[in-house]
């Protein structure tokens, strides 16, 4: 995979990274170090270049112990740091056994406690790993992977896609191995609407890839499958996107159209397997692990089950390991007055107006906290007057990750008692909290407020790709559905990552307009 990062992943990580001051420290601190690796890496994704001396210096180095029967120097001298990037690169450019062996071992531990940062070595020896085609490694990546911050699991998941062997791995007989490979798959295919360029397709074989998981399909309907032929859906549904991306390389999208048109061959019965998945994987939830129960439910939410005949009882009785994902799964139940259950729920549990309050999860207050978020979350696809009256209590907390949530729920429907919900947003607006502010201006924009709706198509037209791209995210997170006629403008923008991003977005909007639950 070359090293290339669109705007939209390079906004997605720029939350991670640690920024360098112009005063140079005498003393490299944690903090700085992860700054520069991850500025490091930013500047490698948008093509340029380590220096060659350096490489080579590296190499040298290498070399000579290596030839002295001396690999755990090379090990020793690989710390976390810019120049760790270095080493890999002259261990790729080596191409011998001990070589690829000490990157294996990259994959192995952890040179930093920072996630972030290891995710990126981790990034650079998969990548060197892969062009030395070292498909025996795929199993420890799955494990990186699994541990990797978002977003770059997605990219460490389309490396793993691309090793030639990644189609062997999906086949291998062990049931452990192969649900490995189909998550794997699973984040690569998710990764195709988060910055994961097209080739990926191509490289990654992934119609192949979707066409062996179907013809091995387990007896059992297995969460992990059920998430990849979904996203597999999705991603069929955005080729023409995926095309435009790929620019004008005549063979790249040669290539890529037969991948999509494997995808296409199975699109039918994957969607009825999928309509008949939808029930299994409900039933199942009430006899199974609390892990088991987190993977069935994940599924749920990506195919958008009613799974209110199930849940409730479930979280009446607290046989939930996961209570704040089963609510958020009630967000597409068809069953009328659920917003005034998962209200009454609260109260029943000791919910004051201070999340600190909670019972019935002993001592562990922050799974209180998770579970009122999931609440205000999910309250926004049950409308009704408790739930609206909750919201917009929660909408004056002092707590602004309480206060985000609560006001991203509000505005999707004409309000019941407007003059208190509007009276909650424009205070909102004016919040110390950037997230609250936004919150607050996205709820408002959803009501069709002019000012609102100007605010964010002056950000659309802003000079500053970051700022557009930032914009996008919002739209599509808020669901501000009055803004489609500027997005269908901004798709046909010259630059393709902004094109791009601008499709997503409509798309999300698409997906969540047919999608959405009834009003009750």
């Amino acid at each position: 995979m070359d090293y290339l990062l669109p705007t939209i992943l390079i906004l997605a990580l720029a939350g991670f990274g640690c920024r360098i001051g112009r005063r140079k420290p005498t003393r490299q601190t944690t903090g700085d170090r992860s700054g520069a690796v991850h500025e490091q890496h930013l500047y490698l994704f948008q093509g340029g270049q380590l220096s060659e001396s350096e490489v080579e210096s590296a190499r040298v180095a290498i070399e000579k112990e290596l030839k002295d029967n001396r690999p755990a120097n090379v090990l020793a001298a690989m710390k976390a740091g810019t120049g760790f990037a270095v080493w890999v690169q002259a261990l790729g450019q080596i191409r011998t056994f001990d070589a690829a062996s000490i990157l294996e071992k990259q994959l192995q531990h952890s040179i930093t406690t920072d996630p972030q940062e290891q995710a990126w070595y981790w990034l650079d020896a998969t990548r060197a790993l892969r062009q030395l085609e070292r498909n025996d490694c795929l199993p420890m990546l799955s494990a990186c992977v699994a541990r990797a911050p978002a977003p770059l699991d997605q990219f460490l998941a389309a490396e793993a896609v691309c090793f030639s062997g990644f189609i062997d791995f999906l086949h291998e007989g062990d049931a452990a191995k192969r649900r490995l490979a189909a998550r794997l798959l699973h984040l690569s295919l998710v990764g195709l609407r988060s910055g994961v360029q097209p080739h990926v397709v191509v490289h990654g074989r992934l119609g192949e890839a979707v066409s062996a998981l179907w013809e091995q399909r387990w007896e059992e309907v297995d969460p992990v499958a059920v998430r990849c032929f979904r996203e597999a859906l999705r991603v069929l549904q955005r080729a023409g996107y995926l095309e435009r991306l790929a620019g004008e390389d005549e063979l790249l999208c040669e290539r890529l159209q037969e991948q999509i048109r494997q995808l296409d061959v199975l699109a039918e019965p994957i969607a009825d397997w999928l309509d008949e998945a939808r029930v299994a994987l409900v039933q199942r939830l009430s006899d199974r692990s609390a892990d088991e129960q987190i993977e069935l439910l994940r599924a749920a939410v990506d195919l958008r089950c009613d799974t209110a005949a199930v849940v409730l009882p479930l979280l009446e009785a607290d046989r939930l390991g996961c209570p704040d994902l089963a609510i958020e799964s009630l967000a597409y139940a068809r069953k009328e007055r659920i917003g005034a259950w998962l209200c009454r729920w609260l109260k029943q549990r000791g919910f004051a107006k201070n999340w600190n309050s909670w019972r019935g999860w002993g001592k562990f207050n922050h799974v209180g906290k998770e579970i009122y978020l999931a609440v205000l979350r999910t309250l926004r696809h049950h409308p009704c007057a408790e739930a609206e009256k909750l919201l917009v209590e929660a909408g004056s907390s002092h707590d602004p990750s309480i206060r985000t949530a609560a006001l991203s729920s509000l505005g999707w429907l004409e309000p019941l008692d407007r003059s208190a919900v509007l009276r909650c947003l424009h205070q909102g607006r004016f919040a110390h909290s950037s997230a609250v502010q936004r919150a607050a201006q996205a709820a408002l924009a959803r009501l069709g407020e002019r000012q609102a709706l100007q605010w964010f198509r002056q950000q659309l037209a802003a000079e500053s790709s970051d700022r557009v791209h930032h914009i996008l995210d919002l739209i599509g997170r808020e669901g501000i559905v009055l803004l489609w006629p500027d997005l269908d403008h901004l798709a046909d923008a010259e630059d393709r990552d902004i094109a791009h991003h601008a499709c997503e977005t409509l798309e999300l909007l698409r997906e969540d307009f047919i999608f959405c639950a009834p009003v009750r």
